[in-house]
């Protein structure tokens, strides 16, 4: 009587060889398979850095809806004081009152006292997309100083309903980031709009694939792509601006 021939051997090669096919793939596509999680821990790095300038606009509006205009860059709530970073100034709302009652008036910022709260950092100060050690202190979200930027004006005209007289809130910059700026986040000391657009001019500084993230004096956030035209941020710097921006240069 014939036997049946036996196939379990030729079944297990089968197994080993298909097998050894997905793992030659999986061989073949790490490169490809690389770039895909790169990309998506970098779209999740850029989605995390637009939340937190999210908070920190709502801070601002919150502040301007308290105290009737937005924090100057170097803020002197205390005449007998010295100047402190408008970070300092909404520490309240971000929910961080402790930290800001701690905070020494009388004292610069980098002063004995206050230079101890210097390592009580907010995590929302912080843009997950830039590599901080152990004890780094700093931020690169700013707001713009001096002349043609909203940090220049004086209290009165640093309000929403100044800057939306002229260029509009949607269309002017309230805070952007310039990452590995290396700023104390205490340091009442942010770059004019001369020095902004020759950080950002630079493109090897930037993270988020060369795209630049901020926040308009309406609480926006936005992403501006790699390639915006450094003159379009001069101009929405400009809380007087007359002239309108291309959109076009915004969108792409």
């Amino acid at each position: 009587m014939p036997t049946r021939p036996h196939r379990r051997p030729l079944i297990a090669v089968a197994v080993v060889a298909a097998l050894a096919c997905v793992a030659a793939g999986l061989v073949l596509s790490r490169p490809a398979l690389r770039q895909a999680i790169g990309g998506a821990t970098e779209a999740g790095r850029r989605t995390a850095c637009a939340a937190n300038l999210v908070q920190i606009a709502r801070a601002l509006v919150s502040y301007e809806e308290e105290h009737g205009h937005f924090p100057a860059v170097r803020a002197v709530p205390d005449p007998a004081g010295t100047a402190r970073s408008w970070r300092v100034e909404i520490l309240p709302h971000l929910g961080s009152t402790d930290l800001v009652r701690q905070y020494d008036a009388g004292e610069p910022w980098d002063g004995p006292a206050n230079r101890e709260l210097g390592r009580f950092i907010p995590a929302v100060y912080r843009c997950p997309g830039t590599a901080a050690g152990p004890g780094d202190e700093t931020t690169g979200y700013v707001m713009i100083a001096g002349p043609r930027a909203l940090g220049g004006l004086d209290d009165a005209q640093r309000t929403t309903d100044h800057v939306a007289g002229f260029s509009g809130t949607s269309l002017t910059l309230l805070v952007v980031e310039l990452p590995g700026a290396g700023i104390h986040w205490m340091d009442p000391c942010d770059p004019t709009v001369d020095e902004v657009v020759e950080w950002l001019g630079k493109r090897d500084r930037r993270v988020h694939g060369g795209r630049v993230l901020a926040a308009f004096c309406d609480g926006h956030v936005r992403t501006l792509p790699a390639d915006v035209s450094l003159d379009t941020i001069r101009a929405l710097a400009d809380p007087e601006r007359t002239e309108p921006v291309d959109l076009g240069d915004l969108d792409r």
